[in-house]
C-alpha cells in the first residue's frame, strides 16, 4: 500500500511543479520538494529491490559520484591546489580579494540550491526505479501521471491558441509555462508513451479477442491524447520541440519495428518496410503538420534577431560561442554546478544588455558548469540507462512492459534532442518528470519476460493468416 501512496506524492509533486510555473520560481518549487521528500519517507528511498537489474550498480555509483562532485565543488580548498586545478579559478578570486581558502564553484550558494533539486530528482529516479520493478504488472499506472498531466497541458494549450488565433499570427500556447519552448519539451516526452499505449491497447484487444466497449474506449483515449498532444506541440510554436516530437515518434516507430519483426520471416523486407513506413510518416508530418505560423518561425531562422519583435530571437550561436569560451576556462573542474550566469559575465559578449543565465543548450551549459569531469559522468549515466530501456525495448517484445520500454526509449530520445538547443533541464518540472522517464527506464521490471497474455502474439498472427 505505501507503494500507491508514494506513486500519489509524486504525481502531487509534478502536478504542483506544472501548476505553479514549472517550478521555476524557487519558492514555489519548494513545494514540490516537500512533496518529493514526503515520497521518499513513505517509501523509503534507497529500499532493496529483490531484484536490482544488472546495470543498477553502475547506475548508482554514476550517479553518486555525480552529486558527489557538484558537492566537491562548494568545498573550500588552499588557494595553491586551486591555482593548479583551475588557474582562472584562482585568478577570479584573486581580484576579488578572496582568502586562503577558495572553492571551485564561482557562485557556492548557487550551486548549493542546485544540488537540492539534483538530490530531489535523484531521489524521484531511486523511487521510480523501485515502483517500476514493485509495480511490474502495472507498469502502465506508473506512467498515467505523465500521461494526465500532459493530456492536461495540451488542452489548455489547444485553448490558448484558439483564444489568441485571431489576435496574432505568431502567438505561441505555452500551458503553464513561462516559456513554449519548455511546454513543448514537456509534451514531447509523454507523445512517445502515448503514442506506444495506442499499441498496448491494441495488443490487450487482440490477444484477448476482446470486443467490449472498455477496449474500444481505452484505444480511442489513447488515439485522441496522441492528437491532443501532438497538436499542443505545434501551436506551442516551438521549432525544436517540434522537430524533436517527430524524431522521437520515427525512432520509436523503427524500434517498436524491428523488436516486433524481429523473429519472423522475411525479416529484412518486413523491417526494411517498417523504416520506410516510419520515414515516410516522419517526413508526412514536417510537410503538413507546422502550422503557417510555425512555418513562420521556422523561416526566422535565416534571418537575424530583431529584439522588437513579439517572439525575439535568442542568437543561440553568439551564446554557444561566449560558452566554448567560458569551457576553455574551466576545462576540467567547471564554474559550478548553477553558475553558468555568474561564470559567464567575464567571456560574455553577446547580448549586451540582456542576461544570460542559460546557454540554450544544455550539454555545453552541463560542460561549461560541471566541467569534463561532471560531464564524462553524466554522459555515462545517461547512457547506460538509454542502453538498458533499448535493450529491453528491442529483447522483450513478447514481454508485459514492452510498448512502456519502447516509449520510455522515445521520450529519452526527444529531450535529448531538444536539449541540443535549450536548456529543459534546468526546467524543475521537466528534469522532474525526465528523472521519472529514466527510473522507469532503469526498472528491473522491463525485462519481465512473462508474456502479457496467455496467447503469444505469434499464434495471434498466425491464426489471422489462417483465417485469411
Amino acid at each position: 500500500m505505501s507503494r500507491w501512496f508514494t506513486l500519489v506524492a509524486l504525481s502531487l509533486a509534478l502536478g504542483a511543479g506544472l501548476i505553479l510555473k514549472a517550478g521555476v520560481y524557487p519558492t514555489q518549487w519548494n513545494w514540490s520538494l516537500l512533496l518529493i521528500a514526503l515520497a521518499g519517507v513513505l517509501n523509503g528511498t534507497f529500499e532493496t529491490q529483490r531484484r536490482s537489474g544488472k546495470f543498477d550498480g553502475v547506475v548508482n555509483g554514476l550517479m553518486i559520484a555525480l552529486l558527489g562532485w557538484a558537492a566537491f565543488q562548494m568545498v573550500p580548498l588552499p588557494e595553491w591546489v586551486i591555482a593548479r586545478i583551475t588557474p582562472a579559478r584562482a585568478e577570479l578570486a584573486h581580484a576579488a580579494g578572496a582568502g586562503y581558502w577558495i572553492p571551485i564553484s564561482v557562485n557556492p550558494a548557487r550551486t548549493f540550491q542546485l544540488l537540492i533539486n539534483a538530490g530531489a530528482f535523484a531521489v524521484v529516479f531511486l523511487l521510480v526505479r523501485n515502483l517500476g520493478w514493485h509495480l511490474r504488472k502495472h507498469l502502465w499506472l506508473v506512467m498515467l501521471p505523465l500521461l494526465l498531466f500532459a493530456g492536461l497541458e495540451a488542452v489548455l494549450g489547444i485553448f490558448q491558441f484558439a483564444a489568441v488565433r485571431d489576435a496574432s499570427l505568431t502567438a505561441p500556447s505555452n500551458g503553464t509555462y513561462v516559456n513554449p519552448d519548455h511546454f513543448s519539451g514537456f509534451l514531447e516526452m509523454a507523445l512517445p508513451l502515448a503514442a506506444m499505449s495506442i499499441i498496448a491497447a491494441w495488443r490487450h484487444g487482440v490477444l484477448r479477442a476482446e470486443k467490449t466497449a472498455g477496449g474500444a474506449a481505452r484505444t480511442i483515449g489513447a488515439l485522441t491524447l496522441v492528437a491532443v498532444i501532438l497538436m499542443a506541440i505545434v501551436v506551442s510554436l516551438s521549432r525544436m520541440g517540434f522537430v524533436s516530437a517527430v524524431l522521437s515518434l520515427t525512432l520509436t516507430g523503427l524500434i517498436a519495428t524491428t523488436a516486433s519483426q524481429r523473429n519472423k520471416r522475411h525479416y529484412r523486407s518486413r523491417l526494411a518496410a517498417g523504416g520506410f513506413l516510419a520515414v515516410a510518416l516522419a517526413a508526412s508530418a514536417f510537410a503538413f503538420l507546422p502550422t503557417d505560423a510555425l512555418i513562420f518561425r521556422f523561416s526566422k531562422l535565416l534571418q537575424p534577431p530583431d529584439p522588437l519583435s513579439e517572439l525575439p530571437q535568442i542568437d543561440r550561436a553568439a551564446i554557444w560561442h561566449d560558452t566554448r569560451k567560458l569551457i576553455e576556462a574551466y576545462p576540467v573542474t567547471g564554474s559550478g554546478l548553477g553558475t553558468f550566469e555568474s561564470g559567464l559575465i567575464r567571456y560574455k559578449h553577446v547580448a549586451p544588455m540582456r542576461t544570460a543565465d542559460y546557454a540554450h543548450n544544455d550539454y555545453l551549459q552541463v560542460m561549461a558548469e560541471l566541467g569534463g569531469v561532471g560531464f564524462v559522468l553524466a554522459m555515462v549515466w545517461v547512457a547506460v540507462v538509454y542502453f538498458k530501456v533499448l535493450r529491453a525495448a528491442l529483447r522483450f517484445e513478447k514481454g508485459r512492459n514492452w510498448e512502456v520500454a519502447v516509449g520510455l526509449a522515445g521520450a529519452m530520445t526527444a529531450l535529448l534532442l531538444h536539449s541540443l538547443a535549450d536548456f529543459n533541464l534546468y526546467i524543475p518540472a521537466n528534469a522532474m518528470v525526465f528523472a521519472w522517464i529514466c527510473g522507469a527506464a532503469a526498472s528491473a521490471g522491463l525485462e519481465n519476460r512473462a508474456a502479457v497474455f496467455a496467447l503469444p502474439v505469434t499464434r495471434v498472427v498466425e491464426h489471422t493468416e489462417s483465417q485469411v
